[in-house]
């Protein structure tokens, strides 16, 4: 009897005991596959804010206004905070060390995004070519890392599954010498154990090691509601949450998110492949680069919105040019590419340059207003040269910067000479970068001259650099460059601080009174300086200068890019008690209108103008230039007078002052000191022999 009740108790525990450790089992790989899920979630979302990071920057580093930096930095917030949450993520040793390496990459790019708003000795400035070099180098060696940790995580997953499995196996060995022994009913037990565990645990390990060959889209079928039913439900959610997430990962790595064109990423590849299989058939190709003109005032008048709506219709158009085989792309911002393969010949491409100025001309509704839009284009052909992807993509820049450089709204195709261009550029910028940390900047001054009395009522500043070894380089040759590297803030800022220091000698060297104002030229990207404001009012502190001798030349140009903003720091120089004058008037895109609405105090007409006085059409336009300033209560000063007979016209129509050659050169601080004090000893007139420096 004892042995008939021990012989049933057997298989029933040995059914139990199987039962408790599948359940073990099953909790434990449960555990782990949450776990992996989590990790693998953390990844997903530092790779998903990374690529957005990167396109941010991209915008910032094209278009380089604020709005932009401003989008950028917020998403470089939220690719922060994503890294730092996978950082502080218990990670095995291995994976630690990938993951020390994405925080090292990370903190890089931190450095370089902090020079967006604060310049730093080593680190290149964000908008620099250098710095969107290194920028891309770091995104790039995070997004490897990332993948490195994901393939990780999932082989760590597979190793679970395949640890389960053997463990099971070695239980069902167990199980199997105690049901040898044990009654009919021991091998029932053993046979629905292996039916109802085993199998389920094969399926899921057999998916798990699908799963980390990189196939997402297997699932396990388990039809039961027990916990390995669970397990398989979450195992199938989880490998469907990721195939999803890599899918729109992979997308978005790929397109551009506004306009559904393909990205740099992608585009570089097509190329990589287009050049491939030219060299193959010994075809022609070519890379067209676009940027759109005047888009930034779109985009600052009537905001992002309406510049977004702008840039789709213009990726739509672009579609509409190339043939099905040929590639679209936005590189950032308002730059398109265009990729166009199999050319018979290189008047092809040209063709397909004048098909799409002449799309992008028709207007395009934009908040109900119709714009034209124009575009600047550069081509480069592969040719017979063989070049590299990278070598195709900067010689269609060099060709496009040579297009905006002849007066925008056209293409250019690549040749030789602009690579020449290009270096003497680069060289001339390092140049320049060592030329503002050794302050080798001098200003000359040019006398402003009150036409009714002849007497000198201002002087203008003008920025000059004596290169070592070029010798005197016009401020038409570095100011684009100060300007395209951020530079010319810290120029600016220089320049402000010696004018009025500069002023201020004159005047404390004058025994009596000196009613002298000085003109000072700013740039726009001085403007979009949120310290702007601040470093005027420090130049007059340090200086000792009053605010109503400082006049700050604006022109016209800038004015017409953003009326709204340009207005509002303008009212900032006004509450400092400044002067503001609109430079070049008459060449630019504003108007009379426009200046009523802006705290200006000052016209300057254009030398074209006055050049052209002895034509009827042009003294007309001139003449209305006064009246309506004067209507305005706003005073004019003509520029580039050359002539008595100019000044005397000039004079004649109503205009308040005048400065040029006529009356004077611009010469240096000692110099203007001394036509000063001459002009003071003869009741402050310019004297004969300055206005004949012209004629010598």
């Amino acid at each position: 009897m004892i042995v008939a009740i021990v012989a049933l108790l057997i298989p029933v525990l040995m059914l139990t005991s199987a039962v408790y450790l599948s359940v073990r089992l099953v909790t434990s790989f449960g555990d782990a596959a949450a776990s992996s899920l989590k990790e693998l979630s953390l990844i997903i979302g530092a790779q998903t804010a990374l690529s957005q990071v990167s396109e941010g920057f991209h915008g910032h580093a094209s278009l380089g206004d604020s709005p932009s930096r401003e989008q950028w930095l917020r998403m470089n917030e939220q690719g922060d905070v994503a890294l730092r949450a996978l950082e502080a993520d218990p990670w095995g040793p291995g994976e630690k060390e990938i993951a020390q390496d994405i925080e090292r990459d990370w903190q890089r790019v931190q450095a370089i995004t902090a020079a967006a708003t604060r310049p730093r000795p080593g680190v290149p400035s964000p908008t620099s070519a250098e710095g969107v070099r290194q920028y891309d180098d770091l995104i790039g060696s995070i997004q490897l890392s990332l993948d490195q940790l994901h393939r990780a995580e999932r082989a760590d997953l597979g190793y679970s599954l395949w640890s389960a499995q053997v463990a099971q196996q070695r239980l069902l060995r167990i199980l199997g010498l105690m049901v040898a022994g044990a009654v009919a009913i021991s091998i029932l037990a053993a046979t629905t154990l292996g039916r109802s565990v085993l199998r389920p645990l094969h399926s899921l390990q057999e998916a798990a090691r699908l799963f980390g060959m990189g196939d997402l889209s297997h699932r396990v079928v388990v039809e039961r509601r027990d916990e390995l039913g669970r397990l398989a439900e979450l195992f199938n959610t989880m490998a469907q949450k990721i195939e999803r997430s890599q899918q729109a990962l992979s997308y978005q790595a790929s397109h551009d998110g506004l306009t559904g064109l393909v990205n740099r990423v992608l585009f570089r590849d097509r190329l990589e492949h287009a050049l491939a299989r030219a060299k193959r058939q010994q075809k022609s190709l070519a890379v067209m680069e676009l940027d759109l003109d005047g888009f930034k005032k779109i985009n600052d008048s009537l905001g992002h919105s309406a510049g977004d709506a702008l840039l789709m219709e213009v990726a739509q158009r672009l579609r509409t040019v190339i043939r099905e085989a040929d590639t679209a792309g936005r590189l950032g911002g308002d730059e398109f590419v265009l990729l166009l393969e199999d050319l018979h010949q290189p008047d092809d491409a040209v063709t397909v340059a004048k098909r799409t100025l002449d799309a992008l001309h028709m207007p395009i509704m934009v908040l109900n207003k119709p714009f034209g839009v124009r575009a600047s284009m550069g081509i480069a052909l592969s040719g017979d040269e063989q070049p590299t992807a990278d070598e195709l993509i900067r010689n269609a820049d060099l060709a496009l910067y040579a297009a905006k450089r002849q007066g925008r709204d056209r293409y250019q195709v690549f040749d030789q000479s602009m690579h020449k261009v290009a270096v003497q550029q680069v060289s001339l910028e390092e140049d320049l970068r060592r030329a503002v940390e050794s302050k080798a900047f001098t200003l000359h001054y040019q006398p402003v001259v009150d036409l009714p009395t002849q007497t000198i009522i201002g002087v203008e500043a003008l920025l000059r650099w004596q290169h070592p070894t070029r010798g005197l380089v016009l401020p038409a040759e570095f100011i684009p460059v100060a300007e395209d590297t951020g530079l010319i803030v810290p120029i600016g800022r220089w320049v402000l601080r010696e004018a009025c220091r500069q002023v201020h000698l004159w005047q404390a060297d004058s025994p009596e009174p000196l009613p002298v104002r000085i003109g000072v030229n700013i740039s726009v990207k001085q403007l979009e300086d949120p310290g702007f404001v601040a470093d005027v009012a420090q130049a007059l502190r340090d200086s000792g200068l009053a605010a109503e001798a400082l006049i700050l030349e604006i022109t016209e140009s800038i004015l017409a890019q953003n009326l709204i903003a340009t207005g509002e720091v303008l009212k900032g120089m006004k509450q400092l008690g400044v002067r503001v004058a609109v430079d070049d008037f008459g060449v630019g895109y504003s108007s009379l209108n426009n200046l009523r609405r802006l705290p200006v105090d000052i016209v300057k007409i254009d030398k074209s103008f006055v050049a052209s006085l002895a034509q009827p059409e042009e003294m007309a336009l001139t003449s209305a230039i006064v009246a309506l300033s004067k209507a305005l209560n706003l005073q004019t000063l003509a520029e580039g007078v050359e002539h008595a007979e100019e000044a005397s016209e000039l004079r004649a129509l109503g205009c308040n002052a005048a400065q040029g050659y006529f009356f004077a050169k611009p010469i240096d601080a000692a110099q203007m000191g001394e036509v000063l004090r001459a002009a003071r000893m003869q009741g402050n007139r310019l004297q004969a022999e300055v206005r004949g420096e012209r004629a010598s």
